[in-house]
């Protein structure tokens, strides 16, 4: 059988050639920004927030999978961060925070 990692890096690539046959349908934004948060790592996280916010330009109405994704990824950031202290990071992660609250705003006006 294969790997996991192996199996998340095909995953990813089939949802991209979906999204090059269909650019407009936001849910293939989606569901790849959910399998890079689940490999985990800080570039996949940095790609997680890049596909939800591709997902959630192409549509804001009804696309709260986006919105929580994009606010786990900001929690997770958040902890990565001060679990390194890493300084150099506190100003994306002061960026995360911020997006964090106005997404936990939006999602409970939903």
């Amino acid at each position: 059988s294969m790997d996991l990692p192996l199996r998340y890096k095909q995953a990813v690539f089939c949802y991209e050639e979906l999204i090059l046959a269909d650019p407009q349908n936001y849910h293939y934004y989606t569901k790849c920004a959910e399998i890079k948060y689940t490999m985990g790592g800080v570039a996949n996280l940095m790609d997680a927030i890049h596909y939800y916010s591709f997902s959630l330009e192409l549509s804001t109405v009804n696309n709260n999978r986006a919105l929580f994704g994009i606010s786990l990824v900001c929690i997770l950031s958040h902890k990565h961060t001060y679990a390194k202290c890493r300084p150099l990071n506190i100003h994306r992660n002061m960026h995360f925070q911020k997006l964090h609250l106005l997404i936990i705003n939006r999602l409970s006006t939903n």
